[in-house]
């Protein structure tokens, strides 16, 4: 997602007729953002504890498989 966002930037900044992403799927991506990363300080957490868990153990084993 994080690399769509910015391929989408880099056409907006170059001038060039880009399609753009519109409100409907930036908020889409904003979501997906929001499940994949902790909530930022401050901000409502839009997952259940157990959902939250299952992410982090998730995060947890792709580390490991990286080192």
């Amino acid at each position: 997602l994080k690399q769509e966002q910015s391929m989408t930037t880099s056409k907006q900044n170059d001038g060039s007729n880009s399609i753009m992403i519109n409100e409907i799927e930036m908020e889409a991506i904003e979501f997906a953002q929001s499940i994949v990363n902790d909530p930022k300080k401050g901000k409502a957490d839009p997952l259940t504890k157990i959902e939250r868990d299952a992410i982090n153990y998730a995060k947890n084993l792709l580390r490991k498989f990286e080192s």
